[in-house]
């Protein structure tokens, strides 16, 4: 191949004008940031501009928290200045979503990065394992998820609850509540012997396929 061809094949310029966040390749996030942003600390692998970076708290009740925001897969940074970020996320997909006065509940690990436009607080679902560490992303702006090309989008509706094991469920969009159940209390059959969340409400629950879970497995 001739060397231009290699060069310029799956190019990122850093030195165009970015307006928004997006995903150019699976993997990769282009996070251009005027004045502040959060992101993945460790996956910053390059950047145009000038920048700071703080360690990024938790919130809760509209108000930053002493406790950092941290989670499974590692800390957030919040990112001050102005350029553009260049951030890997190793064999991972990348999935950036559009919030336009909307909300989504996440499970904190399968958050990558967010603008600053959004409003976020922290939160947790009691779980049989111990808590579920949850983020609820509100507002206009953009958020980059991991892992969100192996999500399946299941419909729930109020007449009807669903029974979703607690490893699976990553987050959902409406008026859902999720409740714990005890181990072996789960449903009606024997056979099920995973801890159980039932969730009741109206809204989209997003649950994490079993390819998706027996990777996780087989990294552990």
């Amino acid at each position: 191949m001739p060397i231009f061809s290699y060069a310029t094949a799956g190019l990122i310029d850093l030195s165009e004008q970015v307006l928004r966040m997006q995903a150019p390749q699976p993997n990769t996030l282009v996070f251009p940031v005027q004045e502040d942003g959060f992101v993945r600390a460790e996956t910053i692998t390059a950047h145009v501009g000038v920048f700071t970076f703080e360690e990024a708290h938790r919130r809760a009740k509209g108000q930053f928290t002493d406790e950092l925001l941290v989670d499974i897969r590692g800390r957030f940074m919040k990112v001050l200045g102005d350029g553009i970020l260049l951030c890997d996320a190793g064999d991972e997909h990348v999935f950036v979503l559009d919030l336009y006065d909307d909300f989504i509940y996440l499970r904190s690990e399968y958050l990558f990065a967010f603008e600053s436009t959004l409003h976020w607080e922290n939160g947790k679902v009691r779980g049989a394992g111990g808590p579920i560490e949850l983020i609820h992303m509100r507002g206009e702006g953009r958020l980059a998820l991991v892992g969100a090309d192996k999500l399946r989008k299941v419909r729930l509706v109020p007449e009807q609850d669903a029974y979703v094991s607690e490893d699976s469920l990553v987050g959902w969009l409406g008026r859902i509540s999720p409740q714990t159940l005890p181990l072996g209390k789960t449903v009606d059959e024997d056979s099920a012997l995973k801890p159980m969340l039932r969730c009741e409400g109206e809204g989209v629950l997003l649950v994490r396929s079993a390819s998706a879970l027996a990777t996780a497995v087989g990294e552990d």
